[in-house]
């Protein structure tokens, strides 16, 4: 058995005891340095893996700064095709490009039936936006009533 000097009365006791039986002081161990940063490292490690410190791509950065304001869509055909006129906005420093779009189609009661994604393979410049008029889009449920698109995606053009 380890023994040491209780730091309050000097009696001798186990170096495992949390507390010394005759005065109550505790016997708190200083934790080395090491384990210091090995419990460190180890925390900050499991937090970076669960997406604490996940450090931001540029496009995720950028992503905020481009932007699609729709103005509005036309029903061809059988009412199943659909042409949409939109202005994407490139407010960022760079120029961007194969622009991936989501849009949602929903009924008269606001619930989502359907979906698609369409590429806009044109290029923008940084700080300009570009106007897109009845742009060919895809097919869509004939009970579509409202089209809300949002960018998905996008190529950044290195100048």
């Amino acid at each position: 058995m380890d023994m040491i000097k209780c730091k309050g009365c000097n009696k001798t006791i186990n170096r495992n005891s949390v507390f010394c039986p005759k005065c109550g002081e505790t016997n708190i161990k200083e934790t080395s340095f090491f384990i210091k940063f090995v419990y460190i490292f180890f925390i900050t490690t499991i937090l970076y893996y669960l997406g604490v410190f996940t450090p931001q791509t540029l496009k995720e950065k950028l992503k905020s700064s481009i932007t699609i304001e729709q103005k509005d869509y036309y029903k061809s055909g059988l009412e199943n095709y659909y042409t949409m006129s939109f202005i994407i906005q490139n407010k960022s420093d760079y120029d961007i490009e194969n622009i991936k779009l989501r849009c949602n189609h929903y009924a008269s009661d606001g619930v989502k039936i359907g979906r698609n994604h369409k590429k806009v393979e044109y290029k923008i410049s940084h700080h300009n936006k570009k106007i897109f008029n009845s742009l060919a889009m895809g097919y869509m449920n004939a009970q579509t009533v409202a089209v809300k698109c949002e960018i998905l995606d996008f190529t950044i053009i290195d100048n």
